[in-house]
């Protein structure tokens, strides 16, 4: 990897990173532990659907691909997509996976977690979005 992609990654990984020290997290979703409850969470718009695995990258919208998140997450998401575009675009990355972290029986991820590959060895941009 050249001298620029790294210094793009570094900058890349800094930007999206977020330090539990400086930012505790305060939402609590622990209770949304029923398909009940999480209907009537996104009924109150207190939840909203976002897909795991983007369509920008193939992604469906079915129920496995489906997890249920806070306002402004999905925002999140949406500049790490475009950020992986990018590094897409620039050879930079070619293999990617997304998938949820969860705590105890919430139907609501914690995080969601994002690995990147370059010929099948783990890239050096890996996000996660913290949510709870």
């Amino acid at each position: 990897m050249s001298e620029k992609e790294n210094v793009m990654i570094k900058f890349l990984t800094k930007m999206f990173h977020k330090s539990k020290k400086t930012e505790p997290v305060a939402l609590d979703f622990s209770h949304i532990d029923s398909k009940d409850k999480l209907a009537a969470a996104v009924a109150a718009e207190t939840l909203f659907p976002i897909l795991l695995f983007p369509e920008a990258f193939g992604g469906e919208a079915i129920e496995v691909n489906t997890v249920y998140v806070p306002a402004g997450i999905a925002e999140t998401q949406h500049k790490i997509i475009g950020t992986l575009l990018r590094l897409i675009e620039e050879g930079m990355v070619d293999g990617l996976k997304a998938y949820p972290e969860n705590k105890g029986d919430s139907l609501v991820p914690c995080k969601i977690h994002i690995q990147t590959s370059k010929d099948g060895v783990q890239g050096q941009f890996n996000p996660s979005i913290e949510i709870w």
